[in-house]
């Protein structure tokens, strides 16, 4: 009969998951107080946390210096005021000085021996006098042998992240370009070309989709930024893969090889849509992967620098960045937009008169 008991009491344990986690919480003993006394009780509460949570917006407002961040009166500082104004202080905004640091940067190129897959494969590359090192150059895991004019740029405030600056790919290396993509888990793209060559690289309308090669791109959402941006949601998902990528592509139809950007501003609402998730893999593409993404690629280094809140003069990062991908930025008017850029990006957020003012030297664009 013992054992008999034993068995019952194991066999309703088992059947009522007795042994494991209770997922049954113990029902709360019944509260005897009268309903006005727990009303009471409630509201008393209730006036405590509003109470709480009042003092609580108060002091966050003082500790950051209003609604809109550190810096100026309360409710009209911009929260990267303080970063802002250290670049300002440690950079000469004028066009002069922008002449200046762009023709001082011109000089420096690597070894052509420390520049081994790009000398192998110059064919491949539309500027050959701008070659990528070894140490920097995106090595294509498959298929065997495959070559992309493609460099890898370390962010001096997050190690962590890859960035790559690519020659814009043709029809032949469409499939090697998406699958360099998927590998490195990039989720957002800048491209800039012509809606026509687009069309080759991805679907651009919502719900179709490219078979390029093993890899399916399938366009998730479309959506137009401004006057002449748009962002196209790309789903990237190589055969045999039940893992896909999505990345977020930008283009600007408007932007012609070789010039400055047309509208800063353009690249500033690209940039801080790149931003909201810092530390993602992004790529900026273009015909030579020089000029056009390397505009759009400094822009976001920068912004991402004052929001990292780094000490940093912007010559100084021009030139670690063009040590890493020689020939970024191919003339002086490119340069400058990178300026009137970050100056449209201070002047649309910040009302602090000291950081206003020493950005007045760079003009808007014509």
């Amino acid at each position: 009969m013992e054992k008999s008991g034993r068995s019952a009491r194991k066999r309703k344990q088992k059947k009522s998951g007795g042994g494991g986690l209770n997922l049954f919480k113990k029902a709360p003993a019944p509260d005897k107080s009268t309903y006005s006394q727990r009303t009471k009780k409630s509201s008393s509460n209730q006036e405590k946390s509003g109470r709480s949570a009042r003092k609580k917006k108060k002091n966050g407002e003082k500790k950051d210096g209003g609604k809109g961040g550190s810096g100026g009166e309360a409710g009209q500082g911009w929260q990267y005021d303080q970063a802002a104004k250290k670049m300002v202080k440690a950079t000469a905004f004028s066009t002069d000085a922008c002449k200046t640091e762009f023709n001082t940067d011109l000089t420096f190129q690597p070894p052509k021996d420390d520049c081994g897959a790009f000398q192998k494969n110059l064919a491949k590359n539309r500027q050959p006098e701008a070659p990528i090192t070894d140490s920097n150059m995106v090595f294509i895991k498959q298929p065997e042998n495959a070559y992309l004019c493609a460099a890898k740029i370390s962010n001096p405030v997050d190690s962590s992240q890859l960035i790559i600056l690519a020659q814009a790919p043709e029809s032949a290396d469409l499939e090697i370009f998406w699958r360099m993509i998927y590998d490195g888990g990039i989720t957002n793209i800048f491209i800039a070309t012509s809606p026509t060559t687009l069309s080759e690289y991805l679907p651009l309308n919502v719900t179709s989709f490219n078979q390029v090669g093993k890899m399916l791109l399938n366009n998730k959402k479309v959506e137009t930024l401004g006057k002449d941006i748009t962002c196209m949601t790309i789903e990237v998902l190589p055969d045999g893969c039940s893992n896909s990528v999505v990345c977020d592509v930008y283009s600007v139809a408007s932007w012609s090889s070789g010039k400055a950007a047309p509208n800063p501003s353009d690249c500033v609402a690209i940039c801080e849509k790149m931003l909201i998730k810092p530390g993602e893999g992004v790529m900026f593409c273009s015909w030579n992967g020089l000029g056009r993404s390397g505009v759009i690629l400094m822009i976001y280094l920068i912004m991402a620098h004052v929001m990292k809140n780094a000490d940093f003069k912007i010559n100084e990062l021009f030139s670690k960045i063009r040590a890493q991908r020689f020939g970024i930025v191919e003339n002086g008017d490119q340069y400058l937009s990178i300026y009137q850029a970050i100056t449209y990006w201070i002047r649309n957020n910040s009302k602090d008169a000291e950081i206003l003012k020493a950005i007045e030297g760079i003009p808007p664009p014509a």
